[in-house]
């Protein structure tokens, strides 16, 4: 990866990332605030020491790629661990060690590579917690590393919450009886934890974007709009068109992105 990111120095990313740069707090109603400080603040403290925020870049990307190996390397030595052989090990090491776009995110600033990267670390909390017994469900450990992992996972999205209380749900119902139901205090100190940003946001005046919120349905109904207008009644495309200023439903959808809606 290394040889690649010295070739983007100091790294990449998109112009929310820039922008996010100069005002962290106000783009925070599209943005995890952690996730905006931290960036910010280390190009922010680079241009101070240094006269130029490309060595905050550069440090925020190697904290990222680090954070990515460690990940992919415990989640390969977890499958040795548990009996998967050495050939299928290597084979999952070595896709994410040329793979071009995984090598791409991993020096692109965007929130997504850690979110997917810390996605991955459930899968071995999830097999593991399934195969305990009541006992091993019921351990601090087990529920300090849920609540590390449903914190990880709200805090570096918005919708990361979502996930956590989801996962949650499901563990405390199926095992409730079986040491699940230790989860639900876990899950109520994920839940706060997490609400903690958003409460200090909404008492800034800083309040998350509604369209953020629906942008995969609405690029779901502009899809069908624009691919089979005929099955959209007159009445619904008039008011669809009527939340856009200049162009209809269909005029405006773009597959590969919604901003255009």
């Amino acid at each position: 990866w290394c040889v690649i990111f010295a070739n983007y120095l100091p790294g990449t990313s998109m112009n929310d990332q820039l922008a996010i740069i100069g005002h962290p707090l106000a783009y925070s109603n599209n943005h995890p605030i952690l996730y905006n400080l931290v960036l910010s603040g280390l190009v922010q403290t680079s241009r101070h020491l240094f006269g130029s925020g490309e060595y905050g870049f550069a440090c925020y990307v190697l904290i990222q790629m680090i954070f990515s190996v460690l990940v992919i390397a415990f989640c390969v030595a977890w499958m040795r661990w548990r009996g998967v052989s050495e050939a299928i090990c290597f084979v999952v090491w070595t896709y994410f060690v040329v793979c071009p776009v995984v090598i791409n995110y991993s020096f692109c600033t965007i929130k997504d590579t850690l979110f997917a990267y810390i996605l991955v670390l459930w899968i071995p909390f999830i097999w593991e917690y399934v195969i305990k017994d009541a006992s091993d469900r019921s351990r601090i450990s087990t529920l300090v590393i849920y609540i590390v992992l449903s914190i990880m996972t709200a805090l570096i999205r918005n919708n990361g919450i979502y996930v956590s209380v989801f996962v949650g749900l499901i563990l405390a119902a199926r095992y409730f009886k079986n040491g699940g139901a230790k989860i639900i205090p876990a899950l109520l100190v994920v839940v706060i934890v997490s609400a903690v940003p958003n409460a200090i946001l909404s008492g800034l005046g800083v309040h998350q974007l509604f369209r953020e919120a629906v942008g995969i349905p609405i690029q779901q109904i502009a899809s069908v709009v624009a691919a089979r207008p005929d099955s959209v009644s007159e009445d619904d495309q008039a008011y669809l068109n009527t939340l856009l200023s200049d162009k209809t439903f269909g005029e405006a959808y773009a597959p590969m992105s919604a901003d255009m809606i």
